[in-house]
């Protein structure tokens, strides 16, 4: 979607092309880089090794994953309070109620009242997104809320039939996090060329210890001849 847009960085917009809810499968990646199109402005001067060992890495399972695979990743809100331009948001949902109603009752116009076995934590001006199946094809749909019963209950008009199984999901927040992996990649070449300095330095000042060592040795070894 072209007018899908993303806040990548405080105060700017730009535009996704594609956006994909599963896994996305290539022989290869390659993104646009090329020296004639970067006005460079800084270099990169930061306490790299001290910011990265403040990043959590987590094991998770995708909350609307309908088969739960085990990953490997950091948090968007973490992240975000290290390397705050390596965040961006957007307007998406999040699977803060991933509930299957216990009731799921018909009322008159199109509407329907449905029941949770956990709080929805909704508001009237939310909107929410839920799972179902139509004719035997899973698909979801977004709702706006009709009306809040209790804090289990909630009611919604759809011009689908809403009475068979389905998911509620969650509701639609403005400041959904997305992670910058390509900056994240790009520091930890330069954290890893930061290690390799330090490590040549390392290195040479063990050689240099190691020769006076063997030119102490040597000296006693000439002592103790004579």
């Amino acid at each position: 979607n072209s007018n899908a847009s993303v806040n990548t960085t405080p105060g700017d917009t730009t535009y996704v092309s594609i956006r994909a809810s599963e896994r996305i499968m290539a022989t290869e990646f390659n993104a646009v880089s090329d020296q004639r199109n970067k006005e460079v402005y800084a270099d990169v001067n930061e306490d790299l090794k001290t910011k990265y060992s403040s990043i959590n890495i987590v094991k998770f399972i995708q909350k609307n994953d309908i088969s739960p695979r085990k990953n490997i990743g950091v948090l968007a809100q973490e992240v975000e309070n290290i390397f705050p331009d390596a965040v961006g948001k957007t307007t998406d949902y999040v699977g803060n109620i991933f509930s299957i109603p216990v009731s799921i009752e018909k009322l008159e116009n199109n509407k329907y009242k449905l029941t949770l076995q956990k709080a929805h934590d909704l508001i009237p001006i939310d909107s929410v997104r839920i799972y179902y199946k139509l004719n035997d094809v899973a698909k979801y749909s977004d709702f706006s809320i009709n009306e809040i019963i209790d804090d289990n209950t909630f009611t919604i008009n759809s011009s689908e039939d809403m009475t068979n199984e389905c998911v509620v999901y969650g509701k639609k927040v403005e400041d959904f996090r997305i992670v910058n992996y390509q900056y994240i990649n790009s520091l930890t070449i330069k954290m890893v060329q930061e290690l390799i300095q330090e490590n040549d330095y390392l290195k040479n000042k063990l050689q240099e210890k190691d020769e006076q060592i063997q030119q102490i040795l040597a000296r006693l070894s000439a002592l103790e001849g004579n």
